[in-house]
């Protein structure tokens, strides 16, 4: 009888961390010839790869003490093209950069930047970013003066910032997903081949709503909100019984999005409201907590 494992793939950025597990064979029999799926199945799969791709570089590189910063142009100032857009901002960052570092007193090599550009329906092109805080939205808008600047500290949940990736990816009318700075830390995604069972891997499909399950073998980490996605993958082999029994037509597949427990940057309150928190410090560093150590539970 072949064997089946649950391999563990986790991606960890600070904070926040996503949690893929999937089934493997150790037995497999030679693959047939690979069906490429159609265009709009990898559309769709670009499109959310990308969403979580853009997650996790923003909770490895952005806290609360950093600012989302939106950029209008007014009448009279609005580019011809999006080449024209793109090298308004990128003119702007270089100038920005320097002031950011005489005001704060700290390295050029320091400030970080996430820049999408859009072109709205009604013709009209602005810029949603991400920058390293440390100024005041009033300075901010006072060396744009193309138009208006909107700005704020971003406010972090359970989720992170998942809702703003996901606002900005599916933003279907931007040139481009993001432009980014090259100093952005990258995420590194850890394997296991033993850190779950494939009974357990099977338990957390079969039960996506006891979250308990999971963070009793993830110690430090809770379960977002909503963060259980679980699904059967169709292999090209068909699935044969397991341990005696038929599990379908599919593999049991989990992805889980969970955040760690004393994370500084919200407060849960007694009436379900949230505080969001700032301040951390200049010298804050978004830690690495690794993949953690198997916890309690058969």
């Amino acid at each position: 009888m072949r064997q089946n494992f649950a391999r563990c793939s986790m991606v960890g950025t600070g904070y926040y961390a996503r949690l893929s597990v999937f089934p493997v064979r150790r037995n497999a029999k030679k693959r047939g010839p690979r069906r490429l799926p159609t265009s709009e199945v990898q559309a769709r799969l670009n499109l959310k790869n990308s969403e979580k791709h853009l997650a996790d570089l923003i909770h490895l590189n952005f806290s609360p003490d950093d600012d989302e910063v939106n950029f209008d142009y007014r009448d009279g100032t609005m580019p011809g093209s999006v080449e024209e857009a793109r090298a308004d901002m990128r003119k702007f960052i270089r100038k920005y950069r320097v002031f950011w570092s005489k005001t704060t007193g700290r390295p050029k090599t320091e400030f970080k930047y996430i820049v999408i550009t859009e072109f709205s329906k009604a013709g009209r092109f602005h810029h949603h970013c991400l920058f390293t805080g440390g100024i005041s939205g009033r300075a901010i808008n006072a060396m744009w003066n193309a138009g208006r600047v909107t700005a704020d500290f971003l406010k972090f949940d359970e989720n992170g910032l998942r809702g703003l990736s996901h606002y900005i990816i599916k933003q279907r009318i931007a040139y481009r997903r993001w432009m980014a700075s090259r100093n952005l830390r990258k995420p590194a995604p850890k394997q296991s081949d033993y850190r779950l069972t494939f009974r357990e891997l099977q338990y957390i499909n079969e039960h996506p709503e006891d979250v308990g399950f999971i963070e009793s073998r993830f110690p430090g980490w809770k379960v977002s909100p909503q963060g259980i996605v679980t699904e059967r993958i169709v292999s090209e082999i068909r699935e044969e019984a397991v341990e005696g029994e038929n599990r379908g037509e599919g593999m049991p597949f989990a992805e889980v999005v969970l955040y760690r427990e004393e994370c500084p940057y919200f407060e849960r309150l007694e009436n379900g409201g949230i505080r969001y928190k700032f301040g951390l410090g200049p010298g804050f560093q978004i830690p690495d907590f690794g993949f953690p150590e198997r916890g309690g539970g058969n």
